[in-house]
């Protein structure tokens, strides 16, 4: 049990919680990935053309790579758009899981927990606004830069470009015809 005071916290560490160590974070490179659907988090845009319009951001969690498992557990986000005009992605995620856009129902994205696809993406670097720099009217948006040992290095990220069904991986090898899986065994969004 943890007290707090004012003047300090007593804290009851566990040892996996007093062993932790600062983590380095790298984008994964660009490629396939099997992954599962790990969270999800309803939001509105806040761009003028789509203001206050929802979408979701996926947290996908890599559960097989082409390169031997070294990215197993890594982490991607992929913001699906959930308003007309701008359903690409979740069409892709549909067809992924053997539903057809347009005619199946879209199901409650807390039952997309779990599900795997096949991830697409490739890495670039991440972009930032260019405070006070417009263009046309729309704000501009540079490359993102950070200082790493006294050195200016471009900010890397995986950026999501689709999905595609699971079968089409081949443990490992991220090719074609494996069995399709999911992260916590079967679940099917297909009705009964």
């Amino acid at each position: 049990m943890s007290d707090y005071n004012e003047d300090f916290l007593n804290l009851n560490f566990t040892e996996q919680e007093a062993a932790s160590e600062v983590r380095e974070y790298s984008a994964l490179p660009s490629g396939r990935y099997l992954v599962a659907v790990t969270d999800f988090e309803r939001r509105e845009s806040t761009s003028e053309k789509h203001n206050g319009k929802p979408y979701y951001t996926l947290e996908l969690t890599v559960q097989e790579d082409a390169v031997g498992g070294k990215y197993v557990g890594s982490k991607a986000w992929w913001n699906v758009m959930m308003f007309d005009g701008a359903l690409y992605s979740l069409g892709q995620i549909m067809k992924a899981w053997y539903l057809t856009p347009g005619r199946d129902a879209v199901p409650p994205v807390a039952d997309w927990l779990g599900k795997t696809f096949v991830m697409v993406g490739q890495q670039e670097q991440a972009k930032t606004k260019d405070e006070g720099n417009f263009k046309n009217g729309k704000q501009v948006y540079v490359g993102k830069f950070e200082e790493r040992d006294g050195k200016r290095v471009a900010v890397m990220r995986y950026e999501v470009k689709g999905a595609a069904h699971p079968n089409t991986w081949t443990s490992g090898k991220g090719g074609t015809s494996a069995a399709p899986k999911t992260a916590a065994g079967p679940k099917s969004l297909l009705p009964s």
